[in-house]
């Protein structure tokens, strides 16, 4: 595990400018290719849509910073769960366009900055958040397929000792799937999130953000 150290309060709000690029690039890359497939869509026969039932409980979660910085508190992820739901629209044969709704809850364990005189007990804090994911799928060689995508996160956590995570953040990931001819199908999803790449909040320059790295179980059905 990797500790990271807490933010500077004080400092001005500042991204830096490559990390705004790559978000609105992003955005870019996204649109254009909803654009192209919309419009091959068109002359194609579409596969149905779906909506399905998801879980993650098996990953890991860290805390990172935007900026480098010295510091000495650091936190350490226990555990973490993810449940949600999820409906995918097909774009044309091979690409799919996902949205949803999801609920996490990551439990880290807070380790205070070193000081000589003072021994500051470690303690467990909770981050609980709402996530509404936009991503493109790409199947490929029938049972495969790669996503990446956009979040945009709400933190209700209410107070703790982490950066307030409301703001959009990124996925990316691959799955595999099995179709029955009843129509429904089950899937499994290996993935990686980061969340707060954007923030709405003003506390610091030195914004703390939640990366996850699980793997996704679920059930989806065809209408």
């Amino acid at each position: 595990m990797i500790d990271f150290r807490v933010r500077d309060k004080n400092v001005k709000i500042s991204y830096p400018g490559k990390m705004k690029n790559i978000f609105f690039a992003s955005i870019t890359l996204i649109l254009c290719a909803f654009s192209s497939a919309h419009g091959q869509s068109q002359y194609q026969d579409s596969p149905a849509h779906k909506i399905g039932f998801h879980i993650s409980t098996i990953g890991e979660s860290d805390i990172i910073y935007s900026e480098d910085i010295v510091g000495a508190s650091s936190f350490i992820g226990q555990s973490f769960y993810s449940i949600g739901i999820n409906y995918i629209s097909p774009l044309n044969n091979w690409l799919e366009l996902e949205t949803g709704i999801e609920y996490s809850d990551f439990k880290f364990k807070e380790r205070p900055s070193p000081n000589p005189n003072i021994d500051y007990p470690s303690y467990t804090t909770h981050v609980q958040l709402l996530e509404i994911p936009v991503q493109l799928r790409a199947s490929f060689l029938k049972y495969l397929y790669a996503h990446a995508g956009l979040l945009f996160d709400i933190d209700i956590s209410g107070s703790n000792s982490i950066d307030d995570q409301t703001g959009f953040g990124g996925i990316t990931g691959i799955g595999a799937k099995y179709d029955f001819d009843f129509g429904g199908s089950l899937f499994i999803n290996p993935y990686i999130k980061t969340h707060s790449l954007l923030t709405f909040s003003q506390d610091g320059s030195y914004q703390q953000q939640i990366i996850e790295s699980s793997i996704r179980v679920g059930v989806s059905y065809n209408f």
